[in-house]
This record gives structure tokens, C-alpha cells and sequence, in this order.
């Protein structure tokens, strides 16, 4: 977020001198890994000591390499009861299931001071054991983690019946957060098929490879605005925006669209251009290519699906003067490359008087047989 000091006054002028102020993440601590536990969910609670956003989670990797599964939590009404005890008086904030990358999974949760908040984490159905209560801490204050769980998978369950147990063995999440209130700008990509590169604010760049909803890394704050674009386009497609420019307003940004359509190649072959003879082609009145060869010829321009496509001759080859022309040149796109397009061009029986004599086995027509 932006901080501004006033430093002088001239006249009506006020001077205003800003600096940037880097928020720092930190990652709450966790007790070391003591055992595997291979069932039903389990996890921690606490209470938030103060406001803070968490902006990632990840449930360690070294006790188990298996795809990880999380949900993240807030009681709705105080702690979760005492086990036999079970509550749902809960909102699920964010979850996850079989995640198989492992990294920190990018997330924009605000979370309020005195809040009651809980997260389960497994990779596979295998929790991370370590003994429980455990005092860990978020900025300078003391947060107590707590047992909690529930008598279900949490890869293929929501969180339900939810309880605590003041002993036992919590199951460890990593929580990396930040102190204040941030938010979060995502957007969800659609028909991608290849490497797509966003941009927010002209400088937090965010490279995406499927389709899926993602989080630009840099969260910004109540009233910042965000502005996101296309700054790299896949191969052989074409991505627009929807939505990618507003004002954070107490929530995160999570409109944003991101639609990917493929794009086709216009396509043929060149048949009798004499050697050292050229022309141009032109596919719908702006896509200009020369060609100097018999042979396969591509348009650098490629084209949506269900556009119309038009190629025609914009210049005949004239040393020597001949005569082109095209088959198949004009259609609609319609899933797929158009590669049949063909220019035949005639040798003529008058190019000796045109060409000059000198060159006679040049200009000479093939043989019959």
C-alpha cells in the first residue's frame, strides 16, 4: 500500500513525498513433525490475536509427497465444543482437494481479531502429526493451536461435526499470512492451451498454464485499483479480458475472466511460378505475403474460428508476366487449419518475346513426357 507524508508547504502547493510500503509475509510457526496418522481429518484452531490475511497454504511435504487436500474455516459462534461434541455452525472459506503441485496454494482470506478460525490438512488421507496444544505466534503475539478434526475424509468430505480436544496431536497446515487487511485479485481462465502470461498493474506478472481460477501474488489493499491484461498470449491462441479493471471495495476482485480461443492457419501450395518470378497474396484484403517459391506457403496472420477467410492474388508475377490463380481460397474457419488452398499459375505461350531470348531454357515449357 501507498504511505504519503506530508513533508512542506509552498504557498497553496502541499508537496507530498510517497514511499512504498512492502508489506512482509510471514509463515506461523509449527511444532516439528512427530508421526503420521492415516484416517479421518484432523487439523488446529486458534484465535486471532489481531486483524491478518492469510495468503497462502500448504500442508508439508516432509513426511509424505502425496496430493494434498485442505479447508479453511471460521466459527460462526465461538470454539469448536469439546469432542463427543460436534458443531457445523461454521463457514468453509477455502478448500481444496488432491491438489498434486504441493506448493503453498495462493489465497486471500481476511481474517478479523477475535476471530475463531480452523484448518484441516492431509496429503492423501495421511495427517502430519505433532503434539498439540502448541504456542505459536502471528506478528508480536502468542496464538494458541488446538486440536481439531472431524470423523471423516477430508479428500472426499466437507468439513462437517467439526470438534477440539484439548491434548493429543494436531495435524500441521502451514498458514503464511499478512498483518492488515488485504485482498486478493483473481480470475478465472478458460480454454487454455499453452502458456498465458496476466498482468496487474502493469508489473505483477502471473504465468498460468490451465484452465482454473488464479491469484495474482501482490494482494492489494481497501480502495487500490487493479487493472489486468494479457501481456503474453499462448501459442496458436488468443485470450481476452473480462472485468480486469476495478476498484478493491472491502472484497476480493474474483470477476475477472479470462476466455481463450484457438487460432487456425490460412494455408496452400504454389504450382508453376517460374523460377526467380514472384507475387503476392493477400488473405482478407490485409494479410500480404510474397512468394518467390513453388511449394507450401502460410499466412502469418492467423485467424479465430468462424471467421471468414478470402485469399486472392494482390500482385501477379510479371518477370516474366504470367497468370494466377487460386481454388479454395475463400471459407469459413471451422475448427481446424484450412490447408488446401491452391495457386496454379500458367507458363503462357508469348513469354519469349516478353522475357528476351537470352533465357530461353528458363521460360521453355516443361517437357510432355
Amino acid at each position: 500500500m501507498n504511505k504519503c507524508t506530508t513533508a512542506t508547504k509552498i504557498a497553496s502547493l502541499t508537496m507530498l513525498f510517497c514511499s512504498f510500503v512492502a508489506a512482509a509475509q510471514e509463515t506461523m510457526p509449527l511444532p516439528g513433525h512427530s508421526g503420521n496418522f492415516n484416517g479421518n481429518a484432523r487439523g488446529y484452531w486458534f484465535t486471532a490475536p489481531e486483524d491478518f490475511t492469510v495468503v497462502s497454504l500448504r500442508v508439508p511435504d516432509d513426511f509424505s509427497t502425496n496430493p494434498q487436500s485442505i479447508e479453511f474455516i471460521r466459527f460462526n459462534s465461538g470454539p469448536p465444543p469439546l469432542w463427543s461434541s460436534t458443531t457445523n455452525d461454521f463457514t468453509s472459506l477455502f478448500r481444496v482437494v488432491n491438489d498434486p503441485t504441493g506448493n503453498a496454494l495462493p489465497v486471500a482470506l481476511q481474517i478479523s481479531n477475535g476471530d475463531h478460525v480452523g484448518v484441516l490438512g492431509v496429503r492423501g488421507d495421511v495427517n502430519s502429526y505433532a503434539t498439540a496444544p502448541y504456542v505459536s505466534q502471528i506478528g508480536t503475539h502468542s496464538v494458541t493451536l488446538t486440536r481439531m478434526g472431524m470423523q471423516f475424509f477430508l479428500s472426499s468430505t466437507n468439513a462437517q461435526q467439526i470438534f477440539q480436544e484439548s491434548g493429543g496431536s494436531l495435524s500441521r497446515v502451514e498458514i503464511t499470512y499478512l498483518l492488515g487487511t488485504f485482498y486478493g485479485v483473481r480470475a478465472t481462465v478458460n480454454n487454455l492451451n499453452g502458456n498465458l502470461v496476466l498482468q496487474n498493474n502493469s508489473g505483477d506478472n502471473l504465468t498460468v498454464t490451465q484452465d482454473g481460477t488464479v491469484q495474482f501474488d501482490t494482494l492489494l489493499a481497501d480502495t487500490e485499483n487493479y487493472d489486468v491484461t494479457v501481456f503474453s498470449q499462448p501459442a496458436n491462441q488468443v485470450c481476452t479480458v473480462s472485468n480486469g479493471v476495478g476498484t478493491i471495495t472491502s472484497n476480493n476482485a474474483d470477476d475477472i475472466q479470462i476466455d481463450c480461443e484457438n487460432m487456425y492457419i490460412i494455408a496452400g501450395s504454389v504450382d508453376g511460378l517460374i523460377s526467380d518470378n514472384s507475387m503476392t497474396l493477400q488473405n482478407n484484403l490485409n494479410d500480404d505475403l510474397i512468394i518467390n517459391d513453388n511449394g507450401v506457403f502460410i499466412f502469418s496472420e492467423q485467424i479465430l474460428n468462424g471467421t471468414d477467410y478470402d485469399v486472392t492474388i494482390l500482385n501477379q508475377p510479371d518477370d516474366p508476366i504470367q497468370n494466377c490463380m487460386v481454388q479454395n481460397g475463400m471459407g469459413t474457419i471451422a475448427n481446424d487449419d484450412v490447408t488446401d488452398i491452391m495457386v496454379s499459375c500458367e507458363f503462357g505461350t508469348d513469354l519469349i518475346y516478353r522475357h528476351g531470348f537470352d533465357t530461353d531454357t528458363a521460360i521453355s515449357p516443361p517437357p510432355t513426357n
